[in-house]
C-alpha cells in the first residue's frame, strides 16, 4: 500500500471522530499516533542539542577540579565511615532490640 492510501484510511477514521459510537480503532491511533510524533519531536530535540554542544566544542561534563574541595569531601567520607563503625559496635553491644510482641 503507499502512503496516500495509508493518509485516505487515516482520513477517513478520523473523519468518524465526530459521532457518538465507541470507536476503539479510532481512539487507539490517535494514542499511538501522538506517541509517534512525542517520539519523533524528542529524538530531533536530543540530536539537535547534541549536535549544537559538539559543533562549539564544548563539553557536557564538568572539566574543572579544585584540589582544596577534593581533600575536604575525602576526610569527611573518612568521617563518615568512622562514625558507622562506631554506631555498629554500639548496636552489637550496647543497644538492645525490645520485641514488642512480647
Amino acid at each position: 500500500m503507499n502512503i496516500t492510501g495509508y493518509i485516505q484510511k487515516l482520513r477517513t477514521l478520523l473523519q468518524n471522530s465526530h459521532s457518538e459510537e465507541i470507536s476503539p480503532r479510532r481512539d487507539w491511533a490517535v494514542l499511538v499516533g501522538c506517541v509517534v510524533l512525542g517520539l519523533i519531536i524528542s529524538v530531533w530535540w536530543n540530536t539537535n542539542y547534541f549536535f549544537e554542544v559538539v559543533g562549539k566544542g564544548e563539553s557536557i561534563l564538568s572539566t574543572e577540579l579544585t584540589n582544596a574541595d577534593d581533600e575536604t569531601s575525602i576526610t569527611v567520607v573518612e568521617e563518615r565511615f568512622k562514625e558507622r563503625v562506631l554506631k555498629s559496635g554500639r548496636y552489637q553491644n550496647e543497644i538492645l532490640f525490645v520485641d514488642p510482641s512480647k
